[in-house]
Parts: C-alpha cells; structure tokens; sequence
C-alpha cells in the first residue's frame, strides 16, 4: 500500500485499523458528492518535488502509530 496507486475503501481501511468489524459503527449521514468513498495514493509529486518516498507499507505505519499512541499512554 505504499501509495503505489492501490487504492483502499474507508470501510476496509477502518476494518485494518480496529481489527474487529463488530466495532465499527456507521453513523447515518447525508453523503455530499464530494465525500470520499475510498482513497487512492500516488506519491509521485512528493517525490519529483521533494525527493521523498514511503519507508512504511499502510498496514506498518498504522502498527508503528498505534505503538505510538500505546507509548503515550493516550489511550
């Protein structure tokens, strides 16, 4: 998932995030055309502007920040 153009639906990624499909909680909504029905990552720009690329997969980086906020004692 390293912005790689593989793209990711809100409900999958919120899936990754808790682990547990039983936890998520869909709040009823009007849904404007411009909300986001899943994401697409292309870093292409950052990296011919900034010389910058992803060290991290998605799945990584979400166990590195909740590693983080565990450290923090947020939570």
């Amino acid at each position: 998932m390293r912005g790689f153009g593989k793209d990711i639906s809100i409900n999958d990624l919120a899936e990754m995030i808790v682990k547990d499909k039983t936890r998520i909680r869909h709040i009823p909504h009007i849904h404007p055309q411009s909300e986001i029905p899943k994401l697409l990552c292309n870093y292409q720009k950052a990296k011919d502007m900034l010389g910058w690329q992803p060290v991290f997969s998605l799945e990584e980086g979400l166990q590195k920040t909740e590693q983080w906020i565990k450290s923090t004692n947020l939570i």
